[in-house]
């Protein structure tokens, strides 16, 4: 059997194309509506562009005592695209790698994020574990008249750690 089709051209009052959204990433359905009954549809993917990522939010834990786990709250990874969109990049995406954190490494360690090619980084700090903190020389004012704030100049407190290393802690009153 041989069939022949009559190919006419028709004209946009005739159909209705939807479906489509190029601001939109992602698997699209694409309908073509012919007057208002007959219908065929297709699927698309509009892909962006990725541009960079950028690291909006740094994690609330910078710093870590000897042994713990990197632990990530609070950071914000977003793609850029060349249209100046950003998507949020979840911390559980399969694409994203985080390196470069060694709990059993005291000092500054760079930790790089990297997605789909683009890297950045950021920088923590382990330490060694505190094991105590000492007083080495009292406050210059020791004696208050009521309602007087506490003023701790001249105040020397030392803390010591796991590996013998001390260090000078910064006191402040918080009103």
């Amino acid at each position: 059997n041989i069939y022949e089709f009559d190919m006419t051209e028709l004209t946009s009052e005739e159909f209705e194309i939807t479906g489509f959204n190029s601001s939109e990433r992602g698997k699209q359905i694409i309908y073509i509506v012919y007057k208002e009954s007959t219908y065929v549809q297709y699927e698309i993917e509009v892909i962006k562009e990725a541009e960079s990522i950028e690291i909006r939010e740094l994690p609330e834990k910078l710093e870590y005592i000897k042994g713990e786990e990197l632990d990530l709250p609070g950071m914000v990874i977003v793609e850029v695209y060349q249209d100046g969109t950003e998507v949020n990049i979840e911390q559980d995406n399969e694409e994203l790698e985080i390196t470069g954190f060694n709990s059993k490494e005291i000092g500054i360690q760079t930790i790089s994020v990297s997605y789909q090619g683009f890297e950045k980084e950021f920088e923590i700090e382990v330490r060694n574990d505190l094991v105590s903190i000492e007083i080495r020389e009292l406050p210059d004012k020791l004696k208050y008249i009521k309602g007087e704030e506490l003023d701790l100049t001249g105040m020397v407190v030392i803390a010591t750690y796991e590996d013998k290393s001390e260090e000078e802690i910064e006191l402040s009153v918080d009103n």
